[in-house]
């Protein structure tokens, strides 16, 4: 997809954005990012008066983003080179390179090595390389805590699926699919048990009733200490 990227500004309003257009959009959309502020995608057709209307509608929201962003200190984006610090089930652990042995991740003591196979890596085969092991230790061991706690609870999902959310950390329809996301892998084991163990209780409880925080409270009772911990922590558990 190409795109056109223009950063724009303009007087009558307090805050600049980033212009991305392309053919293939048919609407204006905007998302708030913590390091690159306002990004508008647009279809090429639209005219730049036509999205000033769209902005100045959502001035107010948009202001209110970028105050609560600013507010917070964001982590920087990950770089993926070696001697940066990767969070593993609630630990920092060194991100590190050797060509000794077949090409892949591993984790050690406290470093999680990226093995090139004796060939070069750049930033971007070590990027995928770390998501994709990542990915693969997500499915293994939430897998196994979801199994452990159902066979405990009785409550047993229809469906289970490891997938990529912006903001969910699990999810649960009606029909009984279970959804989590990989990015858990990164927090504690105690705080992985609190999220598989509030979507197990939505089998039974859909809603967040006084019925279904019992349920929770009957299996992990410290689950606001736990939940308090990833609302604190979520913005490090990010790729």
């Amino acid at each position: 997809m190409n795109y056109n990227i223009l950063i724009c500004y303009h007087l009558v309003m307090a805050f600049s954005y980033q212009l991305k257009r392309s053919g293939r959009r048919r609407s204006i959309g905007i998302t708030i990012d913590p390091h690159k502020g306002v990004v508008v995608a647009a279809p090429k057709w639209v005219g730049k008066s036509e999205i000033v209307k769209v902005l100045r509608d959502k001035q107010g929201w948009i202001e209110s983003k970028l105050a609560y962003f600013a507010s917070r200190e964001w982590p920087k984006p990950k770089e993926f080179k070696p001697g940066e610090k990767l969070l593993f089930l609630g630990k920092e652990h060194t991100l590190s390179q050797g060509g000794h042995l077949p090409k892949g991740v591993y984790l050690r003591a406290e470093e999680i090595l990226v093995a090139t196979g004796g060939q070069e890596t750049g930033i971007i085969n070590r990027k995928r390389l770390i998501r994709e092991w990542y990915i693969n230790e997500a499915k293994r061991l939430i897998v196994a805590r979801l199994e452990l706690y159902a066979a405990r609870m009785r409550l047993f999902p229809g469906k289970v699926a490891i997938k990529e959310h912006r903001r969910q950390w699990g999810s649960c329809s009606r029909r009984g699919s279970i959804n989590f996301n990989w990015k858990l892998i990164m927090a504690p084991i105690e705080v992985i048990d609190y999220v598989v163990v509030h979507e197990l209780s939505h089998l039974c409880h859909l809603d967040h009733s006084c019925h279904f925080w019992a349920k929770v409270s009957s299996v992990i009772p410290d689950h606001k200490q736990r939940r308090a911990w990833l609302r604190k922590n979520s913005l490090r558990l990010q790729f």
